[in-house]
């Protein structure tokens, strides 16, 4: 696996890159989760940062609160470096998270997009319902996210859902081939998100 594909992959779904004040001068990597148990994920991501010279401390658990319950939660945080400032100016636009152009979705980023943003669901105990939660993003980066399906052999529709919208996959031979494309790299703290229609 290229570390390159992983750390982009997290950064299609939940990771961001920010600065630690406006003063800093470079950016640095964040990924926050709900379940502690996804800490393989974040481990995961913590690798392929090294692999490419950049240090991240070991992900952390704690406990949060929502609604008035609690909830354990784990976090990776890198420190700041130049590369991922550079990495920043092609994934942000004024501020905001964005596909960008040159990014090539592969097996490997796009198991990282599933773990991260990506609903499936039975359907009458038989059929699968693949949903990209892509709401929080425009309209050409989730296009180019759907081209990148494409090109991977899977057939996917756009729908409007509040004021979003999101990728779905509801045939099954393209949601099985979804899940044979990804399943090599999910981590096991994901495989529940491993489903095959007639199965």
């Amino acid at each position: 696996m290229k570390p390159l594909d992983i750390v982009e992959g997290a950064l299609a779904s939940d990771g961001c890159l920010g600065y630690r004040s406006p003063a800093a001068r470079f950016a640095y990597f964040d990924m926050d989760l709900s379940g502690a148990s996804h800490v393989d994920w974040l481990e995961m991501i913590r690798c392929a940062l090294l692999e490419l010279h950049m240090y991240a401390a070991v992900p952390k658990t704690s406990t949060a609160t929502s609604r008035g319950k609690p909830y354990l939660k784990c976090r990776l945080t890198s420190y700041a470096h130049p590369a991922l400032s550079l990495l920043r100016e092609v994934w942000y636009t004024n501020g905001r998270k964005t596909i960008p152009e040159t990014f090539v979705l592969t097996p490997v980023s796009l198991a990282g997009i599933v773990m991260g943003d990506v609903s499936t669901q039975w359907v009458l105990s038989k059929y699968v319902r693949v949903v990209f939660c892509t709401e929080s993003y425009d309209s050409l980066s989730i296009v180019r996210l759907r081209s990148g399906l494409e090109l991977l052999g899977i057939s996917t529709f756009i729908d409007s859902v509040g004021l979003g919208r999101r990728i779905y996959i509801r045939q099954s031979k393209y949601v099985s081939r979804l899940m044979e494309t990804i399943e090599p790299y999910i981590v096991p703290s994901y495989r529940y998100k491993i489903k095959r229609p007639g199965r």
